[in-house]
């Protein structure tokens, strides 16, 4: 009897060895799946470490992206990437911080990321298990973020994907409307568009909540402001007209009354430079952020950061915001200088600093200016080319030509009319709209002009194919002709053969060498990788835009 209780304990001990171990095999194909996709961030990561490389556990390396609902849902790209390092007999975890695929810094045990959980653990194992998941075939960690901080993982299980939430940063910060229908389960595995409606829903109910509380504030409160000339006034809110600064009385006398804001601070009046230290010239980029969908979109276009700088940048002040600065926003703008350092202005909250909250007096003319930039720039496009899209439509290069959509494969026609708009209203002379229609497969004005000026040419004699997708070979010959029309100076040297610039340089088309050579030579299109032309796939309406303004850029320069 022992000896079989002995030998039936073996087999146990045997059988959960075995299956220790196909467990870490079980999630390490999935895990292996996302080092895949972001191969050259971890190696740029462990390149930049502190750490040496030999002190760096790359079998257990994990990927933390860094997002919100709305931008999961609409554009499906991650705000920030970390690339987590986990360092050999220690508890440290270094994390790389990458924006729009650039590497900004390291960060070790960083604070924000104290929730995370290595998904090597077991705790990923029984998440898996106990909502009967099959094998996941791809595996990261998410840093969910709108309102409140989320941790969870992402996993794709039999071509479903699914969003299983594990950590709360603030969770009464989350479902404050008590809506049944809202609430998160941790560890539950949720199908990613129900775990999006539910927090689409939460963020629809509590700005309708935050809106009912604010009227009434409105109504119970009485109104503080400081006026032009710097005195600060207090209203009934049933007399309160905005502008004036008279405090209407019970008698019905007016009178000028000084008040002390809270914290006893005094109505310092301050510039948004005083008050950041930060001037125009010192923006880099900014990032606006809208309170409905939570997207940020980042831009480094001086044009709109000017319009929002000049606009923001009037009489500040301290106030009493009589309410949790938490809540809900019409926009928030992230201000980033050269070397990182950030300020955030959210209307209609203003600035906190030292425990002191301060706002502009024209917070609608404000909210106006941010509001038509957010707009601009919010082209659901990859980050690397928003700048020039933004630039392109304030340009006009866009003008007239619909239904663009920045990701997908770019036509030969509307690649020509973006080409067109570019040229007219760049070069003054040696353009003219001709008479008559060259090809018989369309009657497009701004195909046929760009045709008489040598700068395209048909499929055959008299057939351009106007609906076929632009391949980048075509691309890169009609971007090298439209820089000899604008007198672009173009490098001397013709392409050699001799020159490995690209792999597959043997299905270049012969009448494509010169131009992708001169194209990457002025910088204006490269290939997909340093080594990878790829002449025949499709170019993208965002890439088309991007080049464009490119040649735009370098024909304004020379």
């Amino acid at each position: 009897m022992k000896k079989t209780i002995s030998v039936l304990l073996a087999l146990m001990i045997m059988c959960a060895q075995f299956f220790v171990s196909a467990d870490a095999e079980y999630l390490s194909q999935g895990l292996k799946e996302t080092q895949k996709k972001y191969a050259d961030l971890i190696s740029t990561a462990i390149e930049k470490s502190e750490y040496e490389e030999e002190q760096i556990d790359k079998e257990h390396i994990f990927i933390v992206e860094h997002t919100s609902p709305m931008q999961m849902c609409k554009i499906e790209e991650a705000i920030w990437i970390y690339v987590a390092l986990p360092i050999l007999n220690s508890t440290d975890i270094a994390y790389a911080h990458f924006d729009e695929n650039e590497y900004v810094s390291e960060i070790t045990n960083f604070a924000a990321l104290k929730g995370i959980e290595n998904p090597y653990g077991n705790k990923l194992q029984n998440y898996i298990n106990n909502n009967y998941l099959s094998e996941p075939t791809k595996i990261k960690n998410m840093w969910i973020s709108e309102r409140v901080h989320l941790f969870a993982y992402n996993v794709i299980c039999n071509n479903k994907e699914y969003i299983i939430p594990y950590y709360f940063t603030d969770e009464s910060t989350f479902n404050i409307t008590n809506n049944e229908e809202c609430s998160i389960e941790l560890g539950k595995a949720y199908i990613l568009d129900d775990f999006l409606n539910i927090c689409e829903k939460e963020a629809e109910l509590f700005a309708e909540q935050r809106k009912n509380e604010r009227e009434q504030e409105k109504e119970e409160n009485s109104y503080t402001y400081v006026d032009n000339q710097g005195e600060t006034v207090t209203t009934k809110p049933e007399k309160h007209k905005k502008g004036t600064e008279e405090e209407v009385t019970k008698s019905g006398n007016t009178k000028k009354e000084e008040k002390k804001l809270s914290g006893g601070h005094p109505s310092n009046v301050l510039t948004f430079e005083e008050l950041t230290g930060f001037s125009n010239e010192d923006i880099d980029h900014i990032v606006i952020r809208n309170g409905v969908d939570g997207i940020g979109y980042s831009t480094s276009y001086k044009k709109v950061i000017s319009a929002i700088y000049d606009t923001i940048n009037t009489k500040t002040f301290n106030v009493d915001m009589n309410e949790d600065i938490r809540g809900g926003f019409g926009y928030q703008i992230l201000f980033f200088d050269k070397n990182n350092s950030t300020h955030t202005y959210t209307i209609p909250h203003g600035i906190t600093k030292n425990g002191i909250t301060y706002t502009t007096t024209n917070e609608e003319n404000l909210e106006n200016v941010v509001a038509n930039a957010y707009n601009l720039i919010a082209n659901n496009c990859s980050n690397w080319s928003n700048d020039y899209i933004v630039q392109a439509k304030d340009l006009g290069f866009l003008e007239d030509i619909s239904d663009i959509l920045y990701k997908e494969p770019v036509t030969r026609e509307k690649f020509c009319e973006i080409v067109y708009n570019m040229l007219m209203k760049t070069v003054d002379d040696g353009f003219t709209v001709p008479q008559t229609f060259y090809f018989t497969d369309t009657y497009n004005a701004k195909v046929s002009t760009l045709y008489y000026a040598d700068i395209i040419k048909g499929k055959s004699e008299r057939i351009f194919a106007p609906n076929d997708y632009l391949t980048r070979e075509e691309a890169a010959t009609i971007l090298y002709r439209v820089a000899q029309f604008m007198k672009i100076d173009t490098p001397q040297s013709s392409y050699n053969e001799s020159v490995e610039y690209y792999i597959d340089k043997d299905i270049i088309s012969d009448w494509a060498f010169n131009p992708i050579y001169y194209m990457k030579e002025m910088g204006i299109m490269i290939g997909i990788s340093e080594s990878l032309f790829s002449p025949k796939d499709t170019y993208t309406t965002e890439q088309a835009i991007t080049t464009i303004v490119k040649l735009y850029d370098k024909h304004q320069t020379k």
